[in-house]
């Protein structure tokens, strides 16, 4: 099952390869990255690089990713490095060779999810839910298109589920090797993604005070398992100061938090809805095995709290709540539970989570994901709102008609018909006083816009939007070559479970 399940996941992520990477700290890492390539060197290359938000300190450009965002984004600029190929081919080239590593960390991800839900010591599931579960997860939850990015994203969440196996096999396990195990697995997580510190530190803790009453004679196996948390929280800052940038805090704890969980335009639950599944499922999982529900709670909520004090939350720009990846396995697990009962109105639930899931990750395929800032953008500029937010990016993450799901729904009619729509899916009536004919300035300023809008921002972010045509189709072949493969594959391994 798990060969079928990696082949059916290269095909989709050849469907899926960008022909660039999102802006910011995707594109930050590939700098680094090219630089490190090219010489040696871990800093930005002193021109800007186009989408990345840097800064000049001590005569050098920095940005902020983490040490593994870079080794991430490696491939990618090795392969810009040996092959010769047209200034126009080179985004495209270094996107989909940045993809390598992201694509076998989803496929990870998957097969130690799917063993999860079959093995005996873990939800001991039939085949059938098992597999449409994992399944879920990949491809109905922003998983998919973290895939799309060039940094470590993934790797944080492949180290969070691989962390909290090894709690749940902790009760077998009690030698200094797996605490080494342990310690290391934490490591990566905060070396991937220094907002899960807490988590790492207290899943670790968490480990040794379950079995406090074997440890007490073995103090080396527990500072085994400490030690890599504590020197990998000590390396993300010496990397934030002396590499990096160290990221600000929030402030606003509490209106971070609603942004993640309840925000029209980042709350997790709307671009991961199978997420909200979990939840509804978690009682079940509690009832199941309380154990693995509190470390799973406490997981999630030390990690919500730990994105929610970063100024950076948001993710933006991205698409949906990019920091909160590595917490999706941890809903959809007991979301699994639903669909293994009787019930007929859990699956029910199920079902239309994941297709709904389904349909918001096409929709961020389907048109380029940063036109949509930029139209909000150009129209605040235009019509000077001042009922606006101060802070651009609460635009769409807060007003429910400029939330980005809104948004691509809005560029796709545009896409579909050639020409945005007339009417924009907001009208802000501010600044009246100084329309034509009593037409509200945010209705002018919009078809100010549309007028002048450039209309190949409208085409999907797609390497097969964008290759020559007997490139697409050869790409296109591959791809469904692989799904096919994988597809088969599965149902082989259904008939023979059967």
């Amino acid at each position: 099952m798990r060969p079928a399940l990696a082949l059916l996941i290269l095909g989709v992520a050849l469907l899926a390869i960008p022909t660039r990477s999102e802006r910011d700290r995707p594109r930050a890492a590939e700098g680094y990255a090219e630089r490190v390539v090219a010489a040696g060197l871990l800093e930005l290359p002193p021109a800007t690089v186009e989408g990345v938000s840097s800064v000049v300190m001590n005569g050098r450009r920095r940005a902020a990713v983490t040490p593994l965002d870079v080794a991430v984004a490696l491939p990618g600029a090795l392969a810009v490095r040996m092959f010769s190929v047209g200034e126009a081919a080179v985004s495209t080239l270094r996107s989909g060779a940045g993809m390598l590593v992201p694509v076998i960390l989803l496929a990870s991800i998957g097969g130690v999810f799917f063993a999860r839900l079959r093995r005996r010591s873990g939800l001991d599931l039939a085949l059938g839910p098992a597999l449409a579960t994992t399944l879920g997860l990949l491809f109905g939850t922003s998983l998919l298109l973290s895939v799309r990015r060039a940094d470590a994203i993934l790797l944080a969440t492949l180290a969070l589920v691989l962390l909290l196996d090894l709690l749940s096999e902790s009760a077998r396990r009690d030698g200094v090797r797996h605490f080494v195990h342990l310690g290391l697995v934490a490591a990566t997580l905060v070396l991937a993604e220094p907002s899960f510190e807490a988590v790492a530190l207290a899943l670790v803790l968490l480990d040794l005070l379950r079995r406090r009453e074997a440890l007490r004679q073995r103090a080396i196996a527990a500072l085994a398992a400490i030690l890599p948390v504590l020197l990998s929280a000590v390396a993300v800052r010496l990397w934030a100061a002396q590499v990096a940038l160290q990221p600000q805090p929030s402030g606003a704890l509490v209106h971070a938090l609603y942004g993640l969980l309840l925000s029209p335009g980042r709350s997790l639950f709307l671009y991961s809805p199978l997420a909200l599944a979990g939840v509804l499922g978690f009682g079940r999982l509690w009832r199941r095995d309380t154990a693995r529900a509190e470390t799973i709670a406490i997981a999630v909520v030390l990690g919500l709290v730990g994105i929610s004090a970063r100024a950076d939350w948001h993710g933006d720009p991205a698409f949906g709540p990019t920091l909160v990846v590595p917490l999706l396995p941890l809903f959809v697990e007991s979301a699994a539970l639903l669909i293994a009962g009787r019930e007929r109105v859990g699956r029910i639930l199920f079902l239309a989570a994941t297709t709904a899931g389904l349909a918001v990750q096409l929709l961020g395929l389907s048109v380029d994901v940063e036109a949509w800032p930029r139209v909000v953008a150009d129209v605040r500029q235009a019509s000077g709102a001042p009922g606006w937010f101060l802070e651009p990016a609460a635009d769409v993450e807060f007003i429910p008609q400029l939330s980005p799901l809104v948004g691509q729904v809005t560029l796709l009619r545009g896409a579909l018909r050639g020409v945005l729509p007339a009417e924009p899916p907001f009208l802000l009536v501010v600044g009246s006083d100084q329309a034509d004919a009593g037409t509200p300035m945010g209705l002018l300023a919009w078809q100010g816009v549309a007028a002048h809008f450039d209309k190949a921002r409208l085409r999907p972010n797609l390497a097969l939007a964008s290759l020559p045509p007997p490139a697409a189709r050869a790409l296109l072949g591959l791809a469904l070559a692989f799904v096919a493969a994988g597809l088969m594959g599965m149902m082989r391994a259904r008939k023979g479970s059967g």
